[in-house]
């Protein structure tokens, strides 16, 4: 399958998941509703700076969102909650909390791999 549908299915996925409109992502991604459809449909490639935007809000490595079988898998991610009503600036601090967790938890596994 084409790369760019693959990452179009796989962000539109993401966007379904965590129930924010086309509106609250792209206001996020700092980008406009209809840049964000080029980029579900698979018709645009999205700059990595926005793919790491959305990958750090949900919790994820920005290269997952190219695997074929992305939405198969359990989404493991600490994104429990559906994004009903927020700010763009809470999902901003979203992203910084996953990212922080993220960093966290590679350092510890870096740590427990060290000490083996």
């Amino acid at each position: 399958m084409d790369m760019l549908k693959v990452l179009g299915n796989n962000i539109a996925y993401l966007r379904g998941v965590t129930g924010l409109s086309q509106q609250d992502l792209s206001s996020y991604l700092k980008i406009n509703r209809v840049e964000l459809s080029y980029y579900e449909n698979g018709q645009r490639s999205i700059p990595m700076t926005k793919l790491r935007m959305l990958a750090d809000l949900v919790g994820i490595e920005p290269m997952s969102l190219y695997d074929e079988s992305f939405a198969k898998r359990p989404l493991q991610t600490a994104f429990a909650f559906r994004s009903n009503g927020f700010e763009v600036s809470d999902l901003e601090t979203i992203a910084d909390f996953q990212r922080i967790a993220r960093n966290y938890l590679r350092f510890k596994r870096l740590s427990e791999n060290l000490s083996n």
